[in-house]
């Protein structure tokens, strides 16, 4: 392999760059053969993310996971374990970040996670959709990012009950959330409010994130 070769395979490639209302600034990179999206300087998909969210998912020892809900859908790295994990089940995204869709479904290839299991994304709020949210999961993954921060939705006691009501009884409920800085003085306050609803809460730390891994 020449330098110009070896110099290509290891840059940086910008495929697109897009303006969000939400997400700010957003671009999609291609490095080593591998696509991620930066939403607001906050990597969002990837390797590295699909690594963060392999601990806590291999928690879960229920492999009859039929209903699986994504709150934050992102650039569907999330989606793509759960399509491996989970073959079978029916997933569910919430994104209200149509910049976001619009980037999943042109760079990261959704036929090929939908052949592995059926995908309904749907581009809205999810704090609001959730109050008319009729179904109840097995599997619901809370992955609230706008850029480089938390939506302050995550820590109201009418959010967390709302996120109870449509869990199955036996269901599961997994919250990514960041642990550095200023967000991880957060983590006590959410916990707090988590536990006005639910009994069995677990603590999971993965590389700079922390995930709150619950049992309905």
């Amino acid at each position: 392999m020449d330098l110009h070769n070896l110099t290509s395979v290891f840059s940086q490639k910008t495929l697109a760059t897009y303006q969000s209302q939400y997400n700010g600034e957003v671009k999609v990179i291609e490095q080593f053969g591998q696509r991620k999206i930066y939403a607001g300087g906050l990597l969002q998909s990837g390797s590295i993310i699909k690594q963060l969210w392999q601990k806590p998912l291999s928690q879960i020892k229920n492999k009859k996971i039929k209903t699986a809900l994504i709150l934050g859908f992102g650039g569907g790295t999330a989606t793509q374990l759960l399509s491996q994990i989970y073959p079978s089940s029916q997933i569910t995204g919430i994104e209200i970040d149509p910049v976001m869709i619009e980037i999943y479904q042109e760079f990261f290839n959704p036929v090929e996670d939908n052949d592995r299991c059926p995908l309904k994304l749907i581009n809205d709020d999810c704090f609001h959709w959730i109050k008319k949210c009729k179904h109840k999961y097995d599997l619901v993954l809370v992955d609230l990012y706008q850029g480089h921060d938390i939506p302050k939705q995550l820590y109201t006691r009418s959010f967390i009950h709302n996120l109870k009501l449509i869990m199955q009884e036996n269901g599961i409920l997994l919250i990514n959330h960041l642990f550095f800085g200023s967000f991880q003085k957060r983590v006590p306050d959410l916990v707090q409010v988590l536990e006005t609803e639910f009994k069995e809460i677990k603590l999971i730390r993965n590389l700079s994130n922390i995930f709150i891994f619950i049992k309905g």
